[in-house]
């Protein structure tokens, strides 16, 4: 197998945004498959610093749709997020060019070999959860100002009526089948 890489971006706040670099990686015609990772980074949001915008960061989504649009063989096309919370990927959810999306978080340095691991469902622990601990909105206007820290009309529990978010607290997906019975609940 061959490994094509294309920068795109210098970093996470990808102000400069290389094309022409991103397009040549897609023509040729021994992929498999077409990785996309995008996300913040500790440069764009963590501990003490909040993002004041939801979308992607820089050209980001422009790289994606560059992508989608020049993936001239037609090859699955997998959007890996690195993101602290949830971001803008809407665009990218309606696509069907997109074939999966799977949240990566903020990782650490063992990222490359965990993440072959779940893409190929190899070994113990390869499973992923896939459960979402956050309600992931659509868009920035379905929660307001990031500055307000009231919880009217954020989390699941708080959401109004006319807001249905892109994924609900608990979203996701695994390999394995779950079947839960006999739960009890002993009273306090």
């Amino acid at each position: 197998s061959h490994l094509y890489v294309a920068k795109g971006c210098d970093d996470p706040k990808c102000d400069h945004y290389d094309k022409g670099q991103v397009v040549s990686q897609l023509t040729s015609e021994n992929l498999d498959y077409i990785f996309v990772a995008l996300g913040t980074g500790q440069a764009v949001e963590q501990q003490g610093k909040n993002r004041v915008d939801y979308g992607l960061p820089g050209h980001q989504a422009q790289l994606l749709k560059d992508v989608l649009d020049n993936n001239v063989h037609g090859k699955p096309v997998i959007l890996l997020l690195f993101t602290g919370s949830a971001i803008d990927i809407s665009f990218a959810d309606s696509d069907p060019r997109v074939s999966a999306i799977l949240e990566c978080f903020l990782p650490a340095q063992a990222t490359g070999h965990a993440l072959l691991r779940v893409l190929r469902n190899q070994g113990p622990h390869a499973s992923p959860a896939g459960r979402l601990p956050f309600t992931w909105y659509k868009q920035q206007s379905d929660f307001g100002d990031i500055n307000d820290y009231s919880m009217a009309g954020k989390t699941y529990r708080y959401l109004p009526d006319h807001v249905t978010p892109l994924y609900p607290f608990g979203f996701g997906l695994s390999y394995a089948s779950f079947d839960y019975s006999k739960l009890e609940v002993n009273a306090t």
